[in-house]
């Protein structure tokens, strides 16, 4: 037998199923930690003493402040969506202010656009403190002269604080100033200009002559105004004409009107449709309205043909231009009833209310018929139209034979 036998070893198992075996772990004592966490610290106060180094030179100062600090991305993008929201608000709000500044204007009323503005709470304390600033300050100088004076008392009079003197209602400056202010209360159409915007003075003198200049403008622009309602001008009718011509549709008398045929110096000739009378007399389909100018710019010597006309010696003014002209349109027609009455080719009258005559339109399908001027006559159309003529001069002058 040997000295030393070898202890027989079990054969090892190759299946992959067996068992393996775990290394064995390493214990650690108490005192090893607290040793690892001293080395941790002691570390730590090293590397916060270099930084401080660091920190306490000039040169390392500057670098640091060109240097971002650390920040995850997502703050990064909340930082700069803040950014460009600041700035979208403050184009908003500029944009604001100047649609304000272009409404008021050098308005002394002025429109406020603060509730639109999106930063307005958010405001500095020196715009708040410009706000009140803005508030004390006089809207021109006027306000502030007003407050200036002193308050007269019963008496009639009072001192300054001057002590130099006595001040009544009857002093120069107030009065001047009084006269400055009451030229702003003009109508808008008189041009004061900006008064509001130095101190200035008006005396007793210079305030009536502006105040008669003001009185005779307002006067004839108010005459102006009333002769433009009141007139028929060319190729145009008057408001009352316009209102009577939509009373005669209603009513049925006329069925539309299709415009201007002609204009003269004393009247408009509109083409209209007819219609029926309220006692159902049917006017003619084509009817010209004649509607006399109110105006006797072109026409002014009218009064000498109405004046010596019996028939109209009652009704006759001179005075009142619109009457004479309902006179005249009377007149023609009578004249019109008299040469129908007499056989003479003339148009049939329709109906008359005060300047505007409806009659019938001599016409044929391709419009009205064309003037005297405008007509064009054949050689047997002339001899006819002479012929007639002579024979109408030989019965005037036959009729004034027998007359006499």
């Amino acid at each position: 037998m040997d000295s030393n036998p070898e202890k027989s070893t079990p054969p090892s198992t190759q299946s992959p199923w067996g068992k393996v075996t775990q290394p064995a772990t390493a214990t650690t004592s108490l005192s090893e930690i607290m040793s690892e966490q001293l080395a941790t610290d002691l570390h730590k106060k090293e590397v916060d003493k270099y930084t401080k180094s660091l920190l306490s030179d000039p040169s390392e100062k500057e670098v640091a402040c060109y240097i971002a600090p650390e920040t995850s991305d997502c703050e990064n993008d909340l930082m700069i969506a803040r950014m460009l929201q600041m700035q979208f608000d403050k184009e908003h709000d500029e944009g604001i202010k100047r649609t304000e500044s272009k409404w008021n204007g050098t308005s002394k009323v002025t429109v406020s656009l603060d509730n639109f503005l999106v930063s307005g709470e958010n405001d500095d304390d020196s715009d708040y403190e410009d706000d009140v600033d803005d508030r004390k300050r006089h809207w021109d100088t006027f306000e502030a002269s007003e407050a200036a004076f002193p308050t007269i008392p019963k008496c009639g009079y009072t001192k300054p604080a001057e002590g130099k003197g006595i001040v009544t209602k009857h002093d120069i400056t107030m009065a001047n100033r009084r006269n400055a202010c009451r030229v702003m209360e003009f109508p808008p159409e008189f041009q004061t200009g900006d008064g509001g915007g130095f101190d200035m003075r008006l005396s007793n003198q210079v305030f009536n002559s502006l105040k008669r200049h003001s009185k005779i403008d307002q006067g004839r622009r108010s005459k102006m105004h009333d002769k433009s309602e009141l007139s028929t001008s060319e190729q145009a009718v008057d408001p009352q004409t316009r209102i009577m011509l939509h009373k005669w549709f209603d009513n049925g008398l006329l069925e539309g009107v299709r415009g201007i045929i002609s204009t003269g110096k004393e009247a408009v000739i509109l083409h209209a449709e007819g219609g029926k009378k309220e006692d159902g007399t049917q006017l003619p389909k084509n009817c010209a309205v004649k509607v006399f100018k109110t105006t006797m710019n072109e026409f002014k010597e009218r009064d000498k043909y109405i004046r010596n006309d019996y028939r109209f010696r009652d009704k006759f003014t001179k005075q009142n231009c619109r009457k004479m002209i309902e006179l005249w349109a009377e007149k023609e027609l009578r004249n019109l009833i008299r040469m129908k009455n007499a056989g003479l080719m003339c148009p049939a009258v329709a109906h008359l209310k005060k300047h505007v005559l409806v009659m019938e339109m001599i016409s044929d399908s391709r419009g009205p018929a064309p003037k005297l001027k405008d007509v064009v006559l054949s050689d047997a159309e002339l001899s006819v139209a002479y012929e007639q003529v002579i024979e109408v001069s030989i019965d005037f002058i036959l009729s004034d034979y027998h007359d006499q």
